[in-house]
């Protein structure tokens, strides 16, 4: 037998089994040393409470509690020990159905502010696009102090803000680009941008720990904020793609470019069509 199907029939050692995790690997330091500060004890045969706790108390350890349920993969023992024994020393203390109530309030919470999350990530990306649209519009309308411009008008100083967007709206008002109403929207979009950028979030973390209706009245705020930020950023740079499209436009009939418009159908180009209706919904007329 050659030496290479000898290799070949060689048995494999048997993998070493992986250890198992516990219930509080699944946490993160924070909040394993928030469950020693509530008094509480995760073992994989239960929870021990070792004081009392009000009902916020609860609130905070279900939440420790449903983070290690979520985390864990579906192949691994199910946590719902962990969720009985809480469950029973919440009704003990608090009265029949607190836990449910409870759970029912926490779990809405808990995916409105996934929702929140995702619908700020969305518009954070539409926010970048937006930014590099005002970055193109200001150097076209001065190369030379374009870049410090753009700078400038996302600032978190609002005199810089405002001398900036100032000086925007002057290159604006002298290139005859863009109705009054607009330089105020842009005004507007740029305040609420600085807002969603620096202190959004921060301002609406408290509601974590407020009564539930007092958190999801605010939830829905947040939502009705940034929900109204992401239609704004995409419709700014909607309007400044359909200005530079303007300029394409017009530099293509001056080369006598009659087949532009089929030119890009045929590449398979996205629709500039409503871009530059956009820009003309705003464009001071001559």
């Amino acid at each position: 037998m050659t030496t290479m199907a000898k290799r070949v029939l060689k048995p494999r050692k048997a993998a070493k089994p992986r250890p198992q995790k516990t219930a509080t690997d699944y946490l993160i330091a924070a909040e394993r040393q928030a469950l020693t500060r509530y008094g509480v004890t995760v073992s994989d045969v239960g929870i021990q409470f070792s004081q009392d706790l009000d009902e916020a108390g609860f609130r905070n350890v279900w939440r420790l509690v449903s983070a290690i349920a979520r985390r864990r993969s579906k192949a691994e023992a199910s946590p719902a020990f962990l969720i009985g024994d809480w469950a029973n020393r919440v009704e003990k203390d608090l009265g029949r159905k607190a836990s449910y109530r409870i759970i029912e309030e926490e779990e809405e919470a808990y995916r409105f502010g996934q929702q929140l999350l995702h619908l700020a990530g969305a518009t954070l990306m539409s926010l970048q696009l937006a930014e590099y649209a005002v970055g193109i519009a200001c150097r076209l309308l001065d190369p030379k102090a374009g870049e410090a411009m753009t700078q400038d008008m996302f600032s978190p100083d609002s005199v810089s803000r405002k001398r900036t967007l100032g000086q925007l709206n002057h290159e604006m008002r002298q290139h005859q680009l863009f109705v009054p109403a607009f330089e105020q929207r842009m005004d507007t979009f740029v305040r609420n941008r600085n807002k969603f950028a620096h202190q959004l979030l921060v301002e609406y973390m408290p509601l974590a720990q407020s009564e539930h209706i007092v958190r999801m009245k605010g939830f829905r705020h947040l939502e009705s904020f940034i929900g109204a930020l992401l239609i704004e950023a995409n419709e700014v740079a909607a309007i400044l793609f359909g200005l530079f499209t303007a300029i394409g436009v017009t530099a293509a009939e001056r080369e006598n470019v009659t087949s532009l418009e089929a030119l890009l159908d045929a590449r398979g180009f996205l629709d500039w069509r409503e871009q530059l209706r956009k820009f003309a919904a705003v464009r001071r007329q001559p």
